[in-house]
């Protein structure tokens, strides 16, 4: 084997022990739906940014912004007078600074797509050359077709949709066991921004995972070695969030301008449109459950959610609203006429100092679309009916569905749902206080994280590495001690109907009294799914 097919099969995966690391590139070339599709997605994104950054530089050094602000409009001239392209170079020691930061990072994301392109083409050749699937066929299948073809091939007793699940989602389900279970955290009152939730896998997951995507057997061993690099990674990470702060608010705030200034522009109402948060994400996710059917039905609740959240319209907002709107309109449609029954005076009339009908138009339209979104539709509210159809796609507490009229369960839910604009917002303020809550909180609990993590490992022989023990399927009266665990199991079974409890347990102990075992547990699943359809029939 020569050197270049051996760094080949290290990105790949191994295929002949089947290890986490193949079984996550063969999930990850579905669910980006091919070779064609995954590598224009990491040119486009890298070509985006590129631009992003040439473009704003070219805003910044070249265009005469001041020129433009005191054109009278009195005499025709070009925009070429009001630019400078000379100017493109002439840059200050911080934006040589950030441009030599820029170049540092393309050419690093260049080298990681040629990688990918190299390492998801031995993926494409696997697909078509040992499971039979050609690109042209990826947009049609589903993962269940997919993966029935992976494990038809591979033949091995112990990998079916449950292990494989397992296996793929040993980080995610280490994330979703804590924000199960450490509620009580001073870090869980901070929103959880992309930057900390990065952060926080660099500093707690990162340490667990093996090259292969499994989690190391032998941090059980060795805890105190763990709970050592965590702490170098949370002081490393601290100082590095602390040098590289501008950069990082710079790039965002650019970011979200050119991602969403045209969008709120031309509809102002998506300024309070919702959308889930980062920490509601890991909330309401399943063990096991893979992101394609995780987006899927976060998208559903979202829907359902949005609904609940119009049950409680503020009547004080909506009243100013309408005022606003009845005013403004009236406005806007004396304009509107005006500029029909002579267009001259569109650009050539100024109602203020520089301001043609044509700016107050465009002014008033954003306001008036802006106010409408704080009026709503419901007549009459039933947030009971709403949380009802909630709980068909997410996890419902059991106060929200004890009292769905209750402020505080409006507040809890909302807390999840909130504007996309706040989320924005929190997005460019927590960058300035992540190096603090980095070094002065989430280090201060630390050992509790990093222990909790510790305990929640455990192992199975089906499964090589360790696993979260609550993600574990194969112990019913265990599946309906852990509400979480409950909840996955249930949302397991309606996504894989083929898989079967019953005899993947029974292949696990069949040399411990197999029949006494396969008759306890199907006793105790059925139970499980009872109950489950009983409340499905609830609905």
């Amino acid at each position: 084997m020569n050197h270049e097919y051996s760094l080949l099969i290290n990105a790949v995966g191994d295929q002949t022990t089947i290890d986490n690391l193949y079984l996550f590139n063969l999930y990850y070339y579905f669910y980006q739906r091919g070779y064609s599709n995954l590598i224009l997605k990491d040119l486009s994104n890298v070509f985006v940014l590129i631009f992003s950054v040439g473009f704003m530089t070219f805003l910044v050094q070249c265009v005469d912004f001041s020129g433009l602000m005191k054109y009278d409009a009195k005499t025709p001239i070009s925009i070429a007078h009001y630019i400078n392209f000379k100017n493109y170079w002439n840059f200050g020691a911080f934006l040589w600074i950030c441009l030599i930061i820029f170049i540092i990072y393309i050419i690093i994301q260049s080298i990681t797509i040629y990688a990918s392109t190299r390492k998801f083409w031995g993926i494409r050749k696997i697909f078509s050359e040992s499971f039979g699937i050609q690109s042209k066929d990826m947009s049609s299948l589903n993962w269940n077709q997919v993966m029935a073809k992976i494990i038809q091939h591979h033949s091995i007793p112990s990998l079916n949709c449950y292990t494989y699940a397992v296996r793929i989602m040993c980080r995610e389900n280490l994330m979703i066991t804590l924000y199960d279970g450490l509620k009580d955290l001073k870090f869980n009152k901070y929103p959880l921004t992309k930057l900390l939730e990065w952060n926080l896998i660099f500093c707690f997951i990162d340490p667990l995972i093996n090259e292969k995507r499994e989690i190391r057997e032998d941090v059980k061993d060795n805890p105190q070695e763990y709970l050592t690099t965590v702490k170098k990674k949370i002081k490393l990470a601290s100082i590095i969030n602390a040098v590289f702060m501008i950069f990082i608010l710079l790039g965002l705030m650019l970011y979200i301008v050119l991602q969403y200034g045209e969008q709120f522009y031309s509809n102002p109402s998506l300024i309070t449109n919702r959308q889930w948060s980062l920490k509601a994400t890991w909330k309401l996710r399943y063990y096991n459950e893979l992101p394609h059917s995780f987006l899927d039905r976060l998208n559903k609740a979202a829907k359902e959610t949005r609904i609940y959240s119009e049950q409680f319209p503020s009547r004080l907002a909506e009243t100013i609203s309408r005022f606003c709107m009845y005013v403004l309109g009236s406005f806007f449609i004396v304009l509107l006429v005006l500029t029909v029954l002579n267009q001259n005076l569109l650009i050539n009339l100024n109602i203020s100092h520089n301001r043609s009908i044509l700016w107050y138009i465009g002014a008033l339209g954003i306001i008036i679309a802006f106010a409408k979104s704080f009026i709503h539709k419901t007549i009459l509210p039933d947030p009971e009916k709403a949380i009802n159809k909630m709980e068909k796609h997410m996890e419902i507490e059991n106060n929200w569905k004890n009292d769905p009229l209750s402020l505080d369960t409006k507040d809890e839910i909302i807390s999840l749902f909130p504007w996309r604009i706040v989320l924005l917002l929190q997005e460019c303020f927590y960058i300035i206080l992540t190096p603090y809550i980095l070094y002065f909180v989430l280090r201060e609990e630390s050992d509790r994280i990093a222990n909790y993590l510790l305990d929640s490992l455990t192992t199975h022989h089906c499964i090589p590495g360790l696993i979260s023990k609550y993600s574990l399927f194969n112990n019913a009266e265990q599946i309906g001690q852990n509400q979480k665990t409950e909840r996955s199991f249930k949302n397991f079974n309606k996504n894989y109907p083929e898989w079967n409890l019953n005899s993947f347990m029974y292949n696990i102990n069949e040399s411990l009294h197999p029949t006494a075992i396969s008759h306890k547990v199907t006793e105790s699943t059925q139970t499980l799914i009872d109950v489950d359809e009983d409340d499905d029939e609830s609905y």
